[in-house]
């Protein structure tokens, strides 16, 4: 997992976010869900596109739905380890938890590595792979 974390995190850093192609949702299906990487890549151009994309595909309407129903166990943050992954109660962000970091998509819409104490703990929610 760290080899792919490394490899997502090259190829993205710095680079423009761009739903359906480059995006967070398929930062994660890449790391974790593979086949879903595929079957998701390209196939949506906006939130919208996404939401139904996802529905018709696996039943599942946000990420946060499907890790809350699949494998994946909800991890308090301040215990949040390399590797885990960050959904907002509010949006549609997901990041991947470097420790003290995150990775994934900036305010300036670019991906790049943000410090996950700008953020209140009551806003997200961490999951972890069981």
């Amino acid at each position: 997992m760290n080899e792919t974390i490394k490899e997502i995190t090259s190829e993205h850093n710095g680079k423009e976010h761009v739903r359906g192609t480059r995006d967070c949702n398929l930062m994660f299906f890449r790391l974790y869900e593979p086949a879903m990487f595929d079957a998701m890549h390209k196939q949506y151009d906006d939130i919208l596109g996404g939401v139904k994309a996802g529905k018709r595909l696996f039943g599942f309407r946000s990420l946060r739905s499907f890790l809350q129903k699949n494998k994946y166990k909800e991890v308090q943050p301040n215990f949040q380890m390399h590797g885990d992954i960050v959904t907002f109660h509010k949006g549609h962000d997901v990041y991947i938890s470097l420790g003290n970091k995150w990775f994934g998509v900036r305010e300036n819409n670019t991906f790049g590595v943000i410090n996950r104490y700008d953020f209140d703990t009551n806003a997200y929610l961490v999951f972890r792979k069981e």
